[in-house]
């Protein structure tokens, strides 16, 4: 059997996966750590990293306490578009700011400069019809705490308002 992409041979079979995986775009946090990989941040600043969106503080106990109550729920596949109660909280954990330049190239110099990490909005989304809807907006992950968001947030503007 002629070997494609995304063939792998077992001792029982051959399985061939859909060989349209090979058009998917790069995961966007491979994409985001090459991007930064050449980036040497401000060292006069502090690094804030609002860009991926895994918290670094603990779980607080209200939030532990609402996952044990609502255990029961996981024995059901939630609904394919989600809860309007998650897709709140969702949209809630995340931030898009327009930028006054290509979102990757801001990102870029907001963390050479301002040594904040944000994700351009283009690695999150694809071309489409000529278009990417991610284009020219930055993903600011709420996690860090309250105040490096505020910092990371007076960065940005100064950054935003220099160009």
């Amino acid at each position: 059997m002629p070997q494609v992409p995304y063939t792998f041979g077992f001792a029982f079979a051959f399985v061939i996966l859909n060989p349209r995986l090979s058009l998917l775009q790069p995961y966007p946090i491979e994409r985001l750590r090459q991007w930064f990989a050449d980036v040497t941040p401000n060292p006069a600043r502090m690094p804030i990293n609002l860009s991926i969106g895994e918290p670094r503080h603990p779980t607080p106990a209200l939030v532990a306490e609402a996952l044990a109550a609502g255990v029961r729920g996981l024995a059901n596949y939630p609904t394919t578009i989600g809860a309007p109660a998650l897709r709140e909280a969702i949209a809630a954990f995340y931030l898009w700011a327009k930028t006054p330049i290509d979102d990757a190239d801001f990102a870029k110099r907001l963390f050479a400069e301002q040594a904040v990490k944000v994700l351009p909005g283009s690695f999150l989304s694809r071309d489409a019809h000529g278009t990417n809807p991610g284009r020219g907006y930055i993903r600011i992950a709420l996690v860090a705490t309250r105040d490096e968001c505020a910092e990371g947030m007076d960065r940005i503007l100064a950054l935003a308002r220099a160009l």
